[in-house]
């Protein structure tokens, strides 16, 4: 259960519960009866003063208000207005804590959170001052609403610190980590990719192929990698900016010069050339200098399978919700579970589990792009990211995985052969702005394999 300073609980308990024992019955039902009676004006207060802010753009949208937001909203209206017993107090405090944890992982701004309480409460105040009760009544509804919303935010804003705090230090730390061992190799690997796309380019504007197969930089295996993992990892050194602002630049050039009327010359066609090799000479030099900056602190991979473990998970899933939210492909998540891994265990020996945890890791490597991230996520289970791909992609992807591991045999130390399956929960990122609601997708759907059979691939619904 998310948890809150001791001391801040229990004086956010302790006012609550004096908030109830000194507001009659009458006052607290006219706060609940109007809160309900003017909800859409309450919740639209609320939102429109978020969706007006730049802040907010990262992660709302007027689409997303509508759909799911508002009707929350009203919900939680009711709720934290109808007060209880002490035991209904410390689980409203609870859900106040989760919420604040939900806008940490979102990435809204407490100060947003604060600024669209005090408008409802206005708002709540003004309906309630205008109502036909006496002066008495009216004025313990206002100090009653008022109240309880303060604490709500304090619990909320509460909980929101202690996770961003955390949240700082993981994309701290991981701005070292690229999620691999070996940071030389990792630099030739890249360079090695931005050269093929280099070659490709002029391969094609030598040879007079048309103009339209231009592959562009930011879909290519080094532009990928640099969007998904380099950009994140090295997003505090002004370099990095520069390299975002020229691959940019080599697929406007390109984009320019496949719709220009009348542009593809042999002149044209060496400009662009030219263009695209100072670029990428440039990009080469910036992402050199920044590797050689980069100095590893404590690793985030496992040590038996050499995936990453759940160190950087939220910071990956905070970063592909928001590159989502700028209107970029979205992403899937797939979720592997070895069945039936305690018998193995049992029956072979841990020895015997920890070779069939490494191939089917080994699997799941094999059918990943560089830009994919792959995570051992608990004992014998693992989560999949799968950048800029569809749900029915992932779909193939997870059929693929579950297949190989189907046909593979691991070989124990005494010589004896060991077969595997295992089942496979697919869930896409439907837009929402919190990423365990996608989490929580993938694993509904990996539970109903299992419970299928297992050995067998599973889809979240679309937009659970």
């Amino acid at each position: 259960m998310p948890i809150i300073d001791t001391d801040l609980h229990t004086r956010v308990s302790t006012a609550w519960c004096q908030q109830l024992e000194h507001t009659s019955a009458e006052a607290r039902h006219l706060a609940q009866r109007l809160a309900r009676e003017h909800a859409v004006a309450l919740v639209g207060h609320f939102y429109a003063s978020m969706l007006e802010d730049a802040d907010a753009s990262e992660f709302l949208s007027h689409q997303m208000v509508e759909q799911r937001l508002a009707a929350s909203l009203h919900r939680w209206l009711e709720e934290v207005l109808q007060g209880g017993d002490a035991a209904t107090i410390e689980t409203l405090i609870a859900r106040q804590v989760e919420i604040g944890n939900v806008h940490a992982r979102i990435g809204i701004p407490a100060h947003l959170v604060a600024a669209g309480a005090r408008l409802i409460k206005q708002t709540l105040n003004g309906h309630i001052e205008q109502a036909d009760a006496d002066t008495a009544t009216r004025f313990q509804a206002v100090h009653y609403a008022t109240g309880v919303i303060d604490l709500t935010v304090e619990a909320m804003i509460a909980a929101y610190s202690q996770a961003r705090e955390q949240s700082v230090k993981e994309e701290e730390a991981y701005r070292y980590f690229v999620g691999v061992k070996n940071i030389g190799l990792e630099r030739e690997r890249q360079q090695s990719s931005l050269l093929e796309w280099e070659n490709s380019v002029v391969f094609q504007l030598a040879t007079g192929a048309p103009l339209a197969n231009l592959p562009l930089l930011s879909v290519s295996t080094f532009g990928l990698w640099f969007k998904h993992k380099g950009h994140p990892v090295f997003n505090k050194d002004p370099q990095s900016g520069t390299v975002v602002a020229l691959i940019t630049a080599c697929d406007t050039a390109v984009e320019a010069l496949q719709h220009s009327r009348g542009g593809d010359s042999p002149e044209a066609r060496t400009g662009l050339l030219r263009q695209l090799h100072s670029n990428a000479t440039q990009i080469k030099q910036l992402t050199q200098s920044m590797f050689e900056k980069m100095t590893e602190l404590e690793s985030g991979r496992d040590e038996l399978t050499h995936l990453l473990n759940r160190r950087f998970l939220s910071t990956v899933l905070r970063r592909e919700v928001a590159l989502s939210g700028r209107g970029r492909k979205s992403f899937s998540i797939t979720m592997v579970d070895v069945d039936h891994f305690k018998a193995i265990n049992d029956l072979h020996g841990h020895a015997a589990g920890d070779l069939a945890l490494q191939s089917v890791a080994a699997v799941l490597l094999r059918n990943l792009r560089v830009s994919d991230y792959a995570f051992r996520y608990g004992g014998e289970e693992f989560l999949l990211l799968l950048v800029e791909t569809d749900v029915e992609k992932a779909r193939m992807i997870g059929e693929r995985i579950r297949r190989e591991i189907a046909d593979e045999n691991v070989r124990l130390p005494g010589g004896e052969s060991l077969k595997l399956t295992v089942s496979v929960g697919v869930a896409p990122h439907t837009g929402h702005p919190d990423y365990a609601r996608t989490l929580a997708a993938a694993d509904a759907a990996l539970y109903r394999a299992k419970a299928l059979g297992r050995n067998r691939v599973e889809v979240s619904p679309a937009g659970a």
